[in-house]
């Protein structure tokens, strides 16, 4: 499992990572202070770029 925060490009760095690397991550916490539109944007962002990888976790980029 590779931990990624939001200011790494994460559907990039998935493609140069082998496939059996769990990626997790890359929600930039302050979104979560923004609108529900840009929130869902965001999120939707990354559920594309990470769609077609195995084992990602979507969450914040770091702890809260």
């Amino acid at each position: 499992m590779l931990s990624l925060d939001w200011t790494v490009d994460l559907g990039k760095t998935a493609e140069e990572l082998p496939v059996d690397i769990a990626v997790q991550g890359n929600l930039d916490p302050v979104i979560l202070n923004t609108t529900p539109d840009t929130t869902r944007t965001a999120s939707q962002k990354i559920l594309d770029d990470m769609q077609d990888r195995p084992g990602h976790v979507f969450n914040l980029g770091h702890g809260v």
